[in-house]
Order: structure tokens, then C-alpha cells, then sequence
């Protein structure tokens, strides 16, 4: 026997699912993990590239540039941000500052993996509801807090959800987090809510100022085309931020990463760009799928959930063939659906053309 195989891992690796990635094929346009169709922000490759000299130097740790450039844009305290690895990375820190062993955290089932993966690496519990309808069920969720048991540390609820693109409103997420004691944490993740075009989406800042127990999380991964970067950010109490800045690597996002991200953040044409885009082809989506006669959930974010009426393994292979890469939702156990980036016109053409296609293979349309 190898002596490796006598040092054990931790009990918890048994139960930590490797995470699935949206993935692309060779030849393919990839619309598979909901980038940004227009690319990264013209601004933040300027900044990127202008950085290059000095990239001898550690970053600034508490990324007080990003911190400040945040604070002026959301109208809020520097000291109520902490910049992340991408907001996943800020998802583990909370887990890592706020989870004891053992502890529950409240969650929905089909959503995204990252809250279950925080969670089993600091040897919580996950509570998981399934979804009603494609969105989160938080009437059936309130019930996690009865008196009479212990109440779960953390929740984290994802508006839009990922991978539905659903969302639950301003009034249904207030009148939820007032049944949550004060003592549990609520995560609101909002890595699609610069693409939400619903006059009752939640309105952050009311809800922040209401409750201070609820976290909100962004990112730069999407509407800024930073992906590749990997910035995140957390907006809360500076108490709750405090405990965050404890177990933070000190040097956790990069020099190029946080001076991008600062000029993306000022680059509001692009933003206004790439929403546009995002609207009409979210518009255009709609109108196609109604005439194939495909289920779908009306989406507040820039990618679609497509009830696809075959195997969702079988649609990305013929997707694949149209030359489009997309994501199946089988590992979210979806298996029928599939998640489709809304992309540039002409890719989006593709993915239709593919699913009439599919449609007729299964002579699925109306």
C-alpha cells in the first residue's frame, strides 16, 4: 500500500460535488455559462492593458479603489463592500465566518451548486425545497423557521435564479426575510440583476436599509464581460462585512482584475450596450420559441431555460451540430432542459434553427 493511501481526506469530500461547467465544443459559438455576447468593457481592457507595468506589485488587499468606485455607484459607505474572487468566492467566506459545524443552511434545490459547496466545505447541513414552477418556493421555505426548532444559519437565495432565469419580487422577498430571526443570515444573489427588466424586482437598497441580516451579492462576470477576471462583490453592514474581512485572503483579487473593474464600472455605454442587446434578444427568443411551441420560463436575466421535450444531452449534441454550445440542465436534475446564453443575433438564429430541428425530429411543434 502507498503511504499516500494512508493519509485521509476529510470526512466531508464524500459528500463535495465537483462543479459543472458550461462547456464548449471545437468549431462552436459558446453559449454556455451566460458571457457577456459583446465581449469584456472596452474601458476595462484599456485599464487592463495600462496596468501591465506595475504588475510587479501585490494588489491593494482591501481593494479600496473598487471599494470607493462601488460605494459612489450603488450610494452607499466604502466599508459596506468586501471584493471577492468572483461572488463565489465571497459565498465560501461566508461560510468560512459564519457556519459551525453542523449548522443548516436554507436553500432551493434547483439552483446555483456554489451555495451547497460553501456549505458541505465547512461541514454544514443543506436544507433544499424544490423549485415551484421555476422559481423559488420561499412560502414553503418560511417553514424552515418554526419555534419550536433550530432555526438555519444562512440562506441564500438567488434572484434571478440560476439556471431558471425566474425571480421573486420586491414584496415577496420582504415579506419572506420578515419571518427570518434576526440572527440567521439571509444571501441575496443578484448576479443577474443589471439584466432585470420587471417594475417590482426587488429594490436592494430598501431591502438592505430594512434588514440588517441580508447580504446582496453581485458580480462583474456577466453584464461587464469580466468572466475571465473573476470579481465579485458582498454589500451589507460593515459588522457583517468585518467578519467577512477576517477569513479573506489578503491578496484575493488581482492588481488587473480590480483597476478593470473599476473602469467597466464607469463604462456606462457598454452597460447600456450590452442590456439592449440582451432585451431584444430576449424579445426575439420569445416570439421563436412561442412558434416551435417549446415550454420556456419568461427569463429576467441574459440566458433562457428551455423545456427542449427530449433529453437535454441529446439537444446540446444537436445544438452542437448548428454550431452553438449550450448547457444542459440534467446536473440540476432538469433533464429535458437546456439553458441558452441570449448571444448576437445571428448565434441566436443558430440555436433556433437547431431546435426546430429537434423539434421535428420528436415532431414536437405545433
Amino acid at each position: 500500500m502507498s503511504k499516500l493511501q494512508t493519509i485521509q481526506g476529510r470526512a466531508m469530500l464524500e459528500r463535495l460535488n465537483p462543479y459543472h461547467p458550461g462547456k464548449q465544443a471545437p468549431d462552436t459559438v459558446k453559449l454556455s455559462s451566460n458571457e457577456n455576447p459583446l465581449g469584456p468593457s472596452p474601458a476595462a481592457v484599456a485599464a487592463y492593458r495600462d496596468i501591465a507595468e506595475t504588475l510587479h506589485r501585490y494588489p491593494d488587499g482591501a481593494a479600496g479603489a473598487l471599494c470607493s468606485a462601488l460605494a459612489q455607484y450603488h450610494d452607499l459607505a466604502p466599508e459596506q463592500f468586501i471584493i471577492g474572487n468572483g461572488s463565489d468566492e465571497i459565498m465560501t467566506l461566508i461560510a468560512a465566518a459564519y457556519l459551525n459545524p453542523g449548522e443548516t443552511v436554507l436553500t432551493a434545490a434547483e439552483t446555483f451548486s456554489q451555495y451547497r459547496f460553501a456549505t458541505t466545505l465547512y461541514d454544514g447541513l443543506v436544507t433544499e425545497y424544490p423549485l415551484l414552477k421555476g422559481h423559488y418556493d420561499l412560502e414553503s421555505m418560511s417553514s424552515a423557521f418554526n419555534p419550536g426548532s433550530p432555526a438555519p444559519k444562512i440562506v441564500f437565495l438567488c434572484n434571478p435564479n440560476n439556471p431558471t432565469g425566474t425571480f421573486r419580487t420586491h414584496d415577496d422577498i420582504r415579506a419572506f426575510i420578515e419571518q427570518v430571526p434576526g440572527d440567521t443570515l439571509v444571501i441575496l444573489d443578484e448576479a443577474y440583476a443589471e439584466y432585470a427588466y420587471s417594475p417590482d424586482f426587488p429594490r436592494y437598497k430598501e431591502l438592505m436599509a430594512m434588514f440588517p441580516n441580508l447580504m446582496v451579492l453581485r458580480t462583474f462576470s456577466k453584464l461587464y464581460g469580466l468572466a475571465g477576471l473573476r470579481v465579485g462583490y458582498g454589500m451589507g453592514e460593515p459588522e457583517l462585512i468585518q467578519k467577512l474581512l477576517c477569513v479573506k485572503q489578503p491578496f484575493n483579487v488581482s492588481l488587473a482584475a480590480q483597476a478593470a473593474a473599476v473602469a467597466a464600472l464607469q463604462d456606462s455605454s457598454f452597460r447600456e450596450r450590452s442590456v439592449q442587446l440582451n432585451n431584444e434578444g430576449r424579445l426575439w427568443y420569445e416570439q421563436q420559441l412561442q412558434q416551435l411551441g417549446l415550454e420556456y420560463f419568461p427569463t429576467q436575466s441574459n440566458f433562457l431555460c428551455i423545456n427542449v421535450g427530449a433529453p437535454a444531452a441529446e439537444a446540446v449534441r444537436m445544438l452542437e451540430g448548428h454550431g452553438v454550445s449550450v448547457r444542459s440542465l440534467a446536473s440540476f436534475g432538469l433533464l429535458q432542459f437546456i439553458r441558452v446564453t441570449i448571444g448576437r443575433p445571428e448565434d441566436n438564429q443558430k440555436v433556433v434553427n437547431g431546435l426546430r430541428e429537434l423539434s421535428e425530429v420528436h415532431g414536437l411543434r405545433a
